[in-house]
Protein backbone atom coordinates (compact mmCIF):
# COMPACT_ATOMS: atom_id res chain seq x y z
CA UNK A 1 0.00 0.00 0.00
CA UNK A 2 3.00 2.31 0.15
CA UNK A 3 3.26 3.40 3.86
CA UNK A 4 5.61 0.15 4.43
CA UNK A 5 3.42 0.30 7.97
CA UNK A 6 2.99 -3.08 8.00
CA UNK A 7 2.19 -6.63 6.18
CA UNK A 8 -1.23 -7.13 5.03
CA UNK A 9 -2.52 -10.33 6.11
CA UNK A 10 -6.32 -12.22 6.45
CA UNK A 11 -8.03 -12.27 10.14
CA UNK A 12 -11.13 -13.48 10.81
CA UNK A 13 -13.56 -15.92 9.60
CA UNK A 14 -14.97 -13.05 7.63
CA UNK A 15 -11.99 -13.38 5.54
CA UNK A 16 -11.99 -9.06 5.71
CA UNK A 17 -8.09 -8.26 4.94
CA UNK A 18 -6.42 -5.78 7.06
CA UNK A 19 -3.10 -3.75 7.64
CA UNK A 20 -1.21 -4.72 10.45
CA UNK A 21 -2.29 -3.41 14.28
CA UNK A 22 0.44 -0.59 13.46
CA UNK A 23 -1.65 0.74 10.51
CA UNK A 24 -4.76 0.47 12.99
CA UNK A 25 -3.52 2.01 15.18
CA UNK A 26 -1.85 4.96 13.23
CA UNK A 27 -5.52 5.62 11.96
CA UNK A 28 -5.33 4.35 9.18
CA UNK A 29 -8.54 1.94 7.41
CA UNK A 30 -7.66 0.26 3.95
CA UNK A 31 -10.63 1.09 1.93
CA UNK A 32 -12.27 -2.49 1.89
CA UNK A 33 -13.00 -2.09 5.32
CA UNK A 34 -14.73 1.59 5.14
CA UNK A 35 -16.81 -0.07 2.76
CA UNK A 36 -17.93 -2.42 5.55
CA UNK A 37 -20.76 -2.34 7.80
CA UNK A 38 -19.83 -1.22 11.46
CA UNK A 39 -20.72 -5.08 12.65
CA UNK A 40 -17.99 -5.97 9.93
CA UNK A 41 -15.62 -3.35 11.36
CA UNK A 42 -16.50 -3.99 15.34
CA UNK A 43 -15.47 -7.69 14.21
CA UNK A 44 -12.23 -6.18 12.48
CA UNK A 45 -11.03 -4.09 14.46
CA UNK A 46 -12.29 -4.37 18.22
CA UNK A 47 -10.70 -7.60 19.70
CA UNK A 48 -11.24 -9.32 23.36
CA UNK A 49 -9.89 -7.27 26.15
CA UNK A 50 -10.13 -4.12 24.42
CA UNK A 51 -10.65 -1.45 27.17
CA UNK A 52 -13.75 0.42 26.08
CA UNK A 53 -13.72 4.18 26.95
CA UNK A 54 -16.47 4.95 29.53
CA UNK A 55 -17.59 8.86 30.50
CA UNK A 56 -18.13 8.67 33.59
CA UNK A 57 -17.59 5.30 35.24
CA UNK A 58 -14.60 4.67 37.62
CA UNK A 59 -13.61 1.73 35.74
CA UNK A 60 -13.15 1.18 31.83
CA UNK A 61 -15.48 -2.07 30.40
CA UNK A 62 -13.36 -5.07 29.01
CA UNK A 63 -14.26 -6.97 25.60
CA UNK A 64 -15.11 -10.43 26.36
CA UNK A 65 -15.55 -11.64 22.30
CA UNK A 66 -18.58 -12.59 20.45
CA UNK A 67 -21.50 -14.25 22.09
CA UNK A 68 -25.42 -14.45 21.81
CA UNK A 69 -28.02 -12.16 23.31
CA UNK A 70 -31.53 -11.64 22.58
CA UNK A 71 -31.11 -14.64 20.08
CA UNK A 72 -28.16 -13.11 17.56
CA UNK A 73 -24.66 -12.87 17.43
CA UNK A 74 -23.74 -9.74 20.06
CA UNK A 75 -20.45 -8.26 21.83
CA UNK A 76 -20.34 -9.32 24.98
CA UNK A 77 -17.98 -7.55 27.57
CA UNK A 78 -17.29 -7.72 31.21
CA UNK A 79 -18.28 -5.12 33.78
CA UNK A 80 -17.05 -5.26 37.36
CA UNK A 81 -19.41 -6.37 40.51
CA UNK A 82 -18.66 -4.53 43.25
CA UNK A 83 -19.97 -6.89 45.25
CA UNK A 84 -17.73 -9.45 43.74
CA UNK A 85 -14.77 -8.48 42.05
CA UNK A 86 -13.53 -11.80 41.00
CA UNK A 87 -16.33 -12.61 38.96
CA UNK A 88 -17.35 -9.80 36.79
CA UNK A 89 -20.64 -9.26 35.23
CA UNK A 90 -21.49 -9.46 31.63
CA UNK A 91 -23.43 -7.32 29.62
CA UNK A 92 -24.42 -7.94 25.50
CA UNK A 93 -24.53 -5.74 22.13
CA UNK A 94 -26.19 -7.29 18.86
CA UNK A 95 -25.19 -6.87 15.56
CA UNK A 96 -28.81 -5.54 14.77
CA UNK A 97 -28.46 -2.88 17.60
CA UNK A 98 -24.90 -1.53 16.39
CA UNK A 99 -26.46 -1.49 13.16
CA UNK A 100 -29.47 0.71 14.45
CA UNK A 101 -27.63 2.72 16.10
CA UNK A 102 -24.92 3.52 13.22
CA UNK A 103 -27.66 4.28 11.29
CA UNK A 104 -28.78 6.85 13.54
CA UNK A 105 -25.20 8.27 14.35
CA UNK A 106 -25.48 8.80 10.31
CA UNK A 107 -28.47 10.20 9.88
CA UNK A 108 -28.59 12.65 12.73
CA UNK A 109 -24.84 13.08 13.61
CA UNK A 110 -25.58 12.00 16.99
CA UNK A 111 -26.35 8.78 18.85
CA UNK A 112 -29.09 9.82 22.45
CA UNK A 113 -29.68 8.17 25.31
CA UNK A 114 -33.36 9.36 24.40
CA UNK A 115 -32.73 8.03 21.37
CA UNK A 116 -31.35 4.26 22.87
CA UNK A 117 -34.03 4.13 25.25
CA UNK A 118 -37.30 4.66 23.27
CA UNK A 119 -35.34 2.43 19.78
CA UNK A 120 -33.38 -0.47 21.62
CA UNK A 121 -35.63 -1.41 24.51
CA UNK A 122 -34.28 -4.57 24.68
CA UNK A 123 -30.88 -3.20 24.54
CA UNK A 124 -31.83 -0.57 27.06
CA UNK A 125 -33.54 -3.46 29.52
CA UNK A 126 -30.67 -5.07 29.59
CA UNK A 127 -28.53 -2.37 31.45
CA UNK A 128 -27.71 1.70 30.52
CA UNK A 129 -24.66 0.68 29.96
CA UNK A 130 -25.14 -0.36 27.03
CA UNK A 131 -25.60 3.24 25.56
CA UNK A 132 -22.06 4.25 26.96
CA UNK A 133 -20.63 0.87 25.28
CA UNK A 134 -22.00 1.53 21.42
CA UNK A 135 -20.44 5.04 21.98
CA UNK A 136 -17.14 3.89 23.60
CA UNK A 137 -17.11 1.05 20.69
CA UNK A 138 -17.64 3.91 18.59
CA UNK A 139 -15.39 5.84 19.58
CA UNK A 140 -12.46 3.47 19.19
CA UNK A 141 -13.80 2.88 15.68
CA UNK A 142 -12.86 6.87 15.51
CA UNK A 143 -16.63 7.43 14.46
CA UNK A 144 -18.49 9.05 17.56
CA UNK A 145 -16.86 11.39 20.55
CA UNK A 146 -18.68 12.03 23.82
CA UNK A 147 -19.89 15.47 23.88
CA UNK A 148 -22.10 15.89 26.77
CA UNK A 149 -24.11 13.49 29.16
CA UNK A 150 -26.38 11.47 26.54
CA UNK A 151 -24.63 12.35 23.76
CA UNK A 152 -22.72 10.68 21.47
CA UNK A 153 -21.90 13.29 18.71
CA UNK A 154 -20.44 11.74 14.68
CA UNK A 155 -16.87 12.72 14.12
CA UNK A 156 -16.07 11.82 10.41
CA UNK A 157 -17.64 12.00 7.63
CA UNK A 158 -21.30 14.10 6.54
CA UNK A 159 -24.01 13.20 8.54
CA UNK A 160 -27.50 12.52 6.23
CA UNK A 161 -28.90 10.04 4.46
CA UNK A 162 -26.30 7.05 3.49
Amino acid sequence: MGTGAGKTRQTGARGIIVQSHLCVSLGYRPPLLMSKSITDRIHAEIHAGAMVPKPSAPESYRIKGWGRRRGEPALVYFIPNRGNPNYPHEKGITETEFERAWRQLLRAGEFTRQWFNRELSGCAGEGGCNFTTIGGIFELLGEASYSRKGIYRRTSGKTGNR
